[in-house]
């Protein structure tokens, strides 16, 4: 089972030539280092792609709408939405991805709210997963080249090493991401009907 100080000693081993910690409360400039930046770099990950082990959905709950001449509702975005994919009916947006088309509707987001004309709102967004039990192995090992790169130059002056554990943090990410996409579902944009017509489907 992944655990924070797990992923805080592949930064600090693999990456910054470090010696292991055993708890992220150590009196050490590395136990420091993580528990300064961990966080932050978890968030930012987060960020940067929206990882299908960390989408939800939920209902929205409604609030007070201060602006019902421009749009028919405002809900609550959820707390814990660090992107949002779409809002919309649950099963016009199931139809519209059917079909190969965006399944958000018309809104407007603004700071932890969202105006829309959908009646009974949905919200698919990405989620912050705060327990690394959760992560698959691909964002935990980037987790980890991306907490070295921020912190390496704190742990040695090493210029090489530096430079190593950064592009090592890029090349992560972008693995990650394409480890990730495999869980997409496939998209079948719809046939126009001079092809359905000639029984192409």
């Amino acid at each position: 089972m992944t655990t924070d100080v797990q992923i805080c000693n592949v930064a600090l081993s693999a990456y910054c030539g470090e010696r292991a910690i055993t708890s992220l409360e150590e009196d050490r400039p590395s136990a420091e280092a993580c528990r300064l930046h961990l966080d932050d770099v978890q968030r930012a990950l987060f960020a940067r792609n929206w990882w299908n082990f960390a989408k939800t959905r939920q209902a929205l709950a409604q609030e007070t709408n201060d602006r019902d001449e421009e749009w028919d509702y405002k809900y609550a975005i959820p707390a814990d939405a660090l992107a949002i994919h779409w809002v919309n009916d649950s099963g016009v947006a199931r139809l519209m991805l059917s079909a190969g088309q965006s399944p958000d509707a018309p809104r407007e987001t603004t700071g932890q709210s969202s105006y829309t004309d959908v009646e009974a709102a949905v919200c698919e967004f990405t989620a912050f997963v705060s327990d690394p039990a959760r992560y698959p192995q691909y964002f935990a090992d980037c987790l980890a080249a991306m907490l070295a790169g921020r912190i390496v130059s704190t742990i040695t002056q090493d210029a090489t090493r530096i430079n190593a554990a950064r592009e090592a943090a890029q090349m992560q990410l972008e693995l990650a991401i394409a480890l990730d996409s495999r869980n997409d579902p496939p998209i079948h944009p719809p046939v126009p009907d001079w092809m359905s017509s000639r029984g192409v489907t």
